[in-house]
């Protein structure tokens, strides 16, 4: 069921607001796609739909929890920013299919090539 991940740059640059810093490594959260031209955390509100992404069709199906892994440097292991603190200071309360979500995972509805600056489209 959650063959796909997706999140938004603008999610990634909430984080680092909220964390106080210039940018947080996207490689943390280890995600498949990540969109630009979106606000942060709108795939939130694409659960049931479908959404084109290149050639692909995928179905969200649910929201992605955080572990702790995500707070360790992609590049050392070294545990470096304390994201779940982070993502609990203003998303404990959302409503979501897991906790401190962070991202989407989706169903594979057709299979397709995916390139970088491929468009994206919200379908029913």
């Amino acid at each position: 069921e959650g063959a796909v991940s997706l999140i938004s740059r603008a999610s990634l640059t909430r984080l680092a607001e909220v964390a106080a810093q210039d940018t947080v490594d996207a490689r943390r959260f280890r995600m498949l796609i990540e969109l630009d031209g979106v606000s942060a955390h709108e795939e939130d509100a694409w659960m049931g739909r479908s959404v084109r992404v290149g050639k692909a069709l995928v179905a969200v199906r649910g929201n992605i929890g955080r572990c702790l892994v995500t707070s360790r440097d992609p590049e050392s292991g070294v545990i470096d920013l304390p994201t779940l603190d982070l993502l609990g200071s203003y998303r404990r309360d959302v409503a979501s299919t897991e906790p401190l979500p962070f991202g989407v995972h989706a169903a594979v509805l057709e299979p397709g090539t995916v390139s970088v600056g491929d468009p994206v489209t919200i379908g029913d």
